[in-house]
């Protein structure tokens, strides 16, 4: 990617900068009224060379400024006959936030009116000499089919539940050259959704792990090792520290967010830039712990033949299915837990969440035909793990396919009955908080990541846990029930404490003798 420094690019590719139409568009957004107070311009877009913009801050450094004044700045005064601007988002409303923005800096600025001979009416802006508009669209990718659009504005993306307007958008600004489709965005708290998506593809645009040279990125927010009670990680997600961000009003939130968990994950989300996963109800883990778990290079390989326990959540057969493979080492006498994780859903529930797609591909997800998941197929996969590696223990739910573990345990596998109440679970629990908290936990599982952040538990009595999904049905927790129930054989008896086999003493009832019998292999 390139560098930006104060107006000058360093090539790094075929592209050239043409700083004067950079500057161009500066300018123009300089000389806009001001509709909000304490709200300064900024626009970070190039022509030719990028058709797609994300802009991910934290709420309140404007963005619908830096949006209105992009959208201006191409459709008005870019010299382009015939040009439609639309602005949509998740709600009418939301999209109306950047016209209407619009919509007062031109009626504000009579100069700007008269000079590129615009028109304002109660939802659009016109240019009638070349034929252009801006207008907002209603939240609906239908209503933007078939547009040959030469800048579209999609407002807070994290707010976008599937995937069919960004796509409709995306196809509409393929048709004409130098079209720009401008993403701007806070996070927000669903990790399965196109903001995440292109979030984390994006990231690894800028760490040059994926390219993609027609994306400009900016994105400001804090890193997962960052502390968030600090100061600093406050101005790092906010670059209008000091002019729209008033320092003692997020003084004020932060406050309030260290005192009232259920304040807290809005404040990281909204104010930090911070992904928390379903951040509308209070996580049972930490979402920076939980990513620091991610280890995209662990290999699978190394830990062939190595003793495991295994464990699965069978769960409904129109639902998830997640089975989990845990080995243990010590490092520096402490357990460090490595996991694997394979996920079933049936063909029915392949389009559910924005996410499958890529999980798909990855083979962390096994889409079953039919309605229901394919119960022979889970059986195959675990009795080739039986191979693989040495199950010392396999738990499961006996409320759940009973049929299934039978043929499993024909073939061998020590099957282990796990009760899904907090009471059987409760060592499981905390194992895992404490492996997670204390970067113990070792995964190259997405699913697995995903559903620890969707994680949710209750308290039973005085001290017992009971894992529960968050309200959003389409958060599956499944593959952390699965852990949690590896990690109860684990928390019982740790693995390099397990022996192959009972041992036997027999004593000579004449001579008193002892004699120890190893049975099995």
């Amino acid at each position: 990617m390139p560098t930006w420094r104060l107006g000058r690019l360093v090539p790094v590719s075929r592209y050239s900068f043409d700083a004067e139409k950079a500057n161009d568009i500066c300018n123009f957004s300089a000389t806009l009224r001001h509709v909000q107070d304490s709200i300064t311009t900024r626009a970070d877009t190039g022509r030719l060379r990028f058709s797609r913009c994300y802009s991910e801050m934290g709420r309140g450094n404007g963005k619908s400024f830096l949006s209105s004044g992009v959208v201006l700045y191409k459709s008005f005064a870019d010299g382009t006959y015939g040009s439609q601007a639309i602005c949509a988002a998740s709600l009418r409303d939301q999209a109306r936030i950047v016209l209407d923005t619009a919509r007062q800096m031109v009626i504000k600025d009579e100069q700007l009116r008269k000079s590129l001979g615009l028109e304002v009416t109660a939802h659009t802006i016109i240019q009638p000499q070349t034929n252009s508009k801006l207008w907002a669209l209603p939240a609906r990718a239908s209503t933007a089919e078939g547009l040959a659009i030469n800048v579209g504005i999609l407002d807070e993306l994290h707010l976008q539940r599937g995937r069919s307007l960004y796509d409709t958008l995306s196809t509409g600004c393929t048709k004409k050259d130098d079209s720009l489709l401008f993403l701007v965005t806070t996070a927000g708290n669903d990790e399965a959704g196109i903001a995440y998506e292109l979030h984390s593809f994006l990231e690894r645009v800028l760490t040059r792990e994926n390219e993609d040279e027609s994306f400009f990125v900016a994105m400001y927010g804090i890193d997962p090792d960052d502390d968030w009670h600090n100061l600093s990680s406050w101005q790092k997600a906010n670059p209008s520290w000091g002019v729209s961000i008033s320092p003692r009003a997020l003084e004020e939130e932060f406050q309030r967010a260290k005192q009232i968990p259920g304040a807290r994950a809005n404040f990281r989300i909204k104010h930090l830039s911070e992904w928390i996963a379903n951040g509308g109800d209070v996580p049972f883990l930490d979402a920076s712990a939980i990513k620091r778990c991610y280890d995209a290079d662990l290999d699978e390989s190394q830990f062939d033949g190595k003793p495991a326990v295994a464990a699965a959540d069978l769960a409904s057969r129109l639902d998830m299915c997640s089975y989990v493979r845990l080995h243990s080492r010590r490092i520096d006498k402490k357990i460090n837990h490595y996991v694997f994780c394979k996920n079933w859903l049936p063909e029915s529930q392949r389009d559910a969440t924005v996410a499958y797609a890529n999980w798909i591909e990855r083979s962390e997800l096994v889409i079953t035909p039919g309605q229901v998941t394919d119960q022979d197929a889970i059986e195959e996969f675990i009795a080739g793990e039986m191979e693989k590696c040495t199950i010392r223990d396999f738990g499961f739910d006996p409320i759940q396919s009973s049929m299934l573990l039978a043929h499993l345990m024909k073939r061998g596998l020590a099957a282990v009955e796990i009760m899904q109440s907090a009471k059987i679970l409760t060592p499981g629990v905390h194992e895992l908080q404490d492996a997670v908290m204390g970067g113990r936990l070792h995964t190259n599982s997405q699913i697995l990541i995903w559903a620890l952040g969707n994680l949710r538990v209750r308290s039973v009595g005085s001290s017992m846990l009971q894992p529960c999904r968050p309200a959003d049905r389409a958060l599956k927790i499944d593959a952390a029930v699965a852990l949690i129930m590896a990690l109860c054989s684990i928390s019982t008896l740790p693995l390099d404490e397990s022996k192959r086999s009972p041992r036997i003493y027999f004593m000579d009832d004449n001579t008193g003798q002892i004699e120890v019998f190893e049975g099995g292999q």
